[in-house]
């Protein structure tokens, strides 16, 4: 008779520890879903700017520890506005939409898409020099420009300016190295869009990206 109720202690404890060890997967699931939310932008699917400056510190890090470059690109669609005005905020979202999908298909494993707001994206490129992102860039615009979408039977062309700065020669921080991107996005926007631009390729008198 003292068998059953050990018995009955045994199956117990097994559905205890069961149960337990289905708690803390479930909670450790629930616990990445949740920072990855905290980490996405819902609209695209693309890193917001919380989950770039995680990724931005640590491959600052091991750029330092390998000696090895890193590089910012920010990028900017060409009239986003007038997409808005024309063909409705729907169709802005899916023209942002679709350029995410183009930069996520571009970029290797270990480079990350992110955006910053609006119509503005920023690439980080790892083990890639200043030089490299240009090469990259170009491949990009020119992916995204012969990339239109289609609404209603029309077509809605899309292009994108940008700018490049280097770990190390243009910043030592995500901010500083956005804000000198984002100055040769401006000269990019002045000199007539629809191209990605370095230092190199300003002028060296020009308050824009300098």
């Amino acid at each position: 008779m003292a068998v059953i109720p050990i018995a009955n202690i045994g199956i117990m404890s097994f559905c205890i520890l069961a149960f337990s060890h289905i708690y803390e997967i479930t909670r450790e699931q629930s616990e990445k879903k949740l920072l990855k939310l905290a980490q996405t932008d819902p609209l695209t699917g693309l890193a917001n700017r919380v989950r770039l400056t995680d990724v931005f510190e640590r491959e600052n890090r091991r750029s330092l520890r390998q000696g090895t470059p890193l590089t910012v690109m920010i990028l900017d669609l060409d009239h986003f506005k007038s997409v808005n005005d024309r063909f409705g905020h729907g169709m802005g979202d899916k023209a942002l939409q679709h350029v995410s999908r183009i930069l996520q298909k571009s970029l290797r494993r270990t480079d990350l898409a992110a955006r910053l707001g609006g119509e503005e994206f920023v690439l980080l490129l790892t083990e890639t020099s200043e030089k490299q992102a240009k090469a990259a860039a170009k491949k990009i615009r020119e992916t995204i420009e012969s990339s239109p979408l289609m609404h209603s039977g029309e077509t809605i062309r899309l292009t994108v300016s940008g700018g490049i700065a280097e770990y190390g020669a243009h910043g030592d921080s995500l901010q500083a190295l956005i804000r000198q991107a984002d100055k040769c996005l401006y000269h990019a926007k002045q000199t007539g869009r629809n191209q990605i631009i370095h230092i190199e390729d300003a002028p060296d008198t020009s308050p824009a990206c300098s």
